[in-house]
C-alpha cells in the first residue's frame, strides 16, 4: 500500500513553484504594509524596508508549512499566508516594544530592591 500521507518535505520539494508563489505573495503583502506605514515626516530607510520584507517572507513560509501540514485548501492557504505576510512586521514591532517594556520594568524593580537592601 503506497504512503497516502506525503511528508512536508516531499510536498515542499514537489510543489516548489507553489512555495515560491506563496512566499512571493507574503513578501508582496509585507512590502505593501511597509510602504503603507511610511509617513511623509519620516526619512525612507532601505534597511527598515529590507527587514520588513524578510520578516514577511519568513512569516509567510512558516504559515505555509502550517497550512500544508493541516492540509488546508489552496484558497485558505493563500489567504493565511498573505495575512501573515502583511501583519508580521507590525506584530513583531509591537511584540518587541511590549517585551522591552516588561524587561525594563523588571530591571527597574530589581534596581529598587538592590537600593533598598543597601
Amino acid at each position: 500500500m503506497p504512503n497516502e500521507h506525503l511528508s512536508l518535505w516531499t510536498t515542499l520539494s514537489t510543489a516548489w513553484k507553489d512555495v515560491v508563489l506563496a512566499i512571493g505573495l507574503s513578501v508582496f503583502c509585507g512590502l505593501s504594509a511597509s510602504l503603507q506605514k511610511r509617513r511623509k515626516d519620516r526619512i525612507f530607510s532601505l534597511v527598515e524596508l529590507t527587514a520588513d520584507v524578510l520578516m514577511s517572507g519568513v512569516a509567510g513560509f512558516l504559515f505555509l508549512m502550517f497550512c500544508i501540514d493541516r492540509e488546508l485548501s489552496p484558497w485558505v492557504t493563500g489567504a493565511i499566508v498573505g495575512i501573515a505576510g502583511h501583519a508580521a512586521p507590525r506584530l513583531l514591532f509591537l511584540l518587541d516594544q511590549r517585551l522591552a517594556k516588561i524587561i525594563s520594568s523588571k530591571l527597574d524593580h530589581s534596581d529598587d530592591d538592590h537600593d533598598q537592601a543597601q
